[in-house]
């Protein structure tokens, strides 16, 4: 590869790392089980739906050690203008990821030019995977319902789901929902008033905190009583 492809090449990734992090958050019950260590070689440690795109959009630690396997964006970045530069860099992640753009050729002309690809390369394939836009031959196997169901209890409250999503990781969830709010549908019609229901969806979204309110997502989910 010459130096010109080389340099669009990078600025190509750099490209689809600011695209495909604004993704994150539509990704968020994405099914990843395996994922790429810093070098971009897939690895072997299994990974929770979900898991990987919150922690990617949540804050980092500066001060952490370096060579986490699940590589942050706004880490990656300006950690390594930060080294570059030698100087701390406050401004926003657009302006950071501009930095790259415009200094790629720079960066892979400095003694850094390796491990700089190495880092870019191994967040292109993470976001690549957690977003669908992996190559086809690089598509990541499914994981188990298990797997989904082990780290339900971490999902944050805030999060807004389908029912047909908080069943992946409730079994039954879905199902006891409905059953409640037909049997208060039904009681009410009886009765000649409004139903009452637990807690209503916005438009076709749960919030997971009604859901563990209102119908113990996700311990209870398989449970007949409803508390």
């Amino acid at each position: 590869m010459t130096s010109f492809e080389l340099i669009g090449t990078m600025r190509d990734r750099l490209e689809n790392i600011r695209q495909w992090r604004g993704q994150l958050t539509d990704v968020m019950l994405t099914i990843t089980s395996h994922g790429p260590d810093l070098t971009g070689i897939r690895g072997t440690t299994d990974r929770i739906p979900g898991g990987d795109a919150l922690a990617m959009l949540g804050p980092w630690a500066p001060d952490a050690d370096h060579g986490d396997d699940l590589p942050h964006p706004d880490q990656v970045l300006r950690e390594w203008r930060e080294t570059i530069t030698e100087d701390t860099h406050r401004g926003s992640w657009e302006e950071c990821w501009r930095w790259h753009w415009d200094q790629t050729q720079r960066i892979l002309e400095s003694p850094w030019a390796e491990e700089w690809q190495q880092d870019l390369t191994a967040l292109w394939w993470r976001l690549a995977r957690l977003t669908g836009n992996a190559p086809k031959d690089d598509v990541p196997t499914m994981a188990d319902a298990e797997e989904i169901q082990r780290h339900a209890a971490a999902v944050p409250d805030h999060t807004m789901l389908t029912l047909r999503e908080a069943d992946r990781f409730a079994p039954g969830i879905e199902n006891r929902v409905k059953r409640d709010r037909n049997a208060e549908r039904d009681r009410a019609r009886r009765q000649h008033r409004d139903p009452d229901y637990r807690c209503d969806p916005e438009g076709k979204y749960w919030c997971v905190q009604d859901l563990r309110a209102h119908y113990g997502f996700p311990v209870l989910a398989s449970v007949p009583v409803i508390v």
